[in-house]
């Protein structure tokens, strides 16, 4: 192979990063004469195709007390909080609930998380094309609905086709969840300082699961049917996904960063 000197070519640029080509990229020869990059430049080669790629990639984003004074900050929070709070608790209780409120065996009440997981590893990649398709607040509000139906469908388990029906439901939510809570902290806030921000926000998210099964198990024990206070639960995440739909926005000073980068 042509050892391949560093050139000047057509420029362009892909998600903030400047990529060079070479005039002749098929067949480098030696008669080319290397150019002055502007920056530290490493190659990308594959047989005898190289790319140069400019070492400088722009990485943008609030800082952490530029983030809380976003309110979509806190509507996130809000939203997350539900989500964590009320699928922690429905994988503490759901054998319990489907054995002692609607005499499903308590072996079928645990193989019902196959389908769970099933469901589950179905829907990641799908809402991940989702993420990519759609505007993220929808398909925040989205998720929020369904863990909303997976806390109403358990109340109505009481055959086994109701139960497969909410095991299911219950694993398109943990795809969710799992696909969002990774994601949503550099969406809106960028890359350049997501550890922080992120770290704060996953504190407000274990919050909500370390707290999440008391309600449930309050319930149990002090009023001897968990089902109307699970059914009064599911409310918190429709009002968050109405709060999202409606609300949920980049904010604007994130936004106009990246229009300076563009320019």
């Amino acid at each position: 192979m042509a050892r391949v000197k560093y050139i000047v070519g057509v420029t362009y640029k892909v998600k903030n990063v400047e990529i060079i080509i070479p005039p002749s990229i098929v067949a480098p020869t030696a008669s080319l004469e290397p150019s002055p990059a502007p920056g530290p430049i490493f190659p990308i080669t594959s047989g005898n195709i190289a790319i140069i790629v400019l070492n400088e990639v722009i990485i943008i984003g609030l800082n952490l007390s530029e983030a809380l004074k976003e309110k979509c900050f806190y509507i996130l929070a809000f939203s997350f909080f539900s989500i964590s709070m009320l699928v922690t608790a429905l994988h503490f209780f759901q054998v319990t609930i489907l054995n002692e409120y609607f005499n499903l065996s308590s072996q079928i009440a645990t193989t019902l998380f196959i389908p769970t997981m099933i469901a589950m590893i179905l829907f990641i990649p799908i809402i991940g094309k989702m993420l990519d398709k759609f505007q993220t607040h929808i398909i925040i509000g989205i998720a929020l609905i369904v863990t909303g139906c997976s806390l109403l469908m358990i109340t109505f388990a009481s055959s086994l086709q109701n139960a497969i029906i909410y095991s299911v439901i219950f694993g398109i939510n943990n795809a969710f969840s799992i696909s969002l809570f990774g994601y949503i902290w550099a969406r809106y806030f960028g890359r350049l300082h997501v550890g922080s921000i992120q770290g704060t926000g996953q504190m407000i998210l274990v919050v909500g699961a370390s707290i999440g099964p008391i309600p449930f198990a309050a319930a149990i024990d002090y009023l001897g049917d968990p089902i109307s206070t699970i059914r009064i639960c599911s409310l918190y995440p429709f009002l968050a996904s109405f709060l999202c739909i409606l609300f949920l926005r980049e904010p604007k000073k994130l936004t106009n960063l990246k229009l300076r980068i563009e320019n």
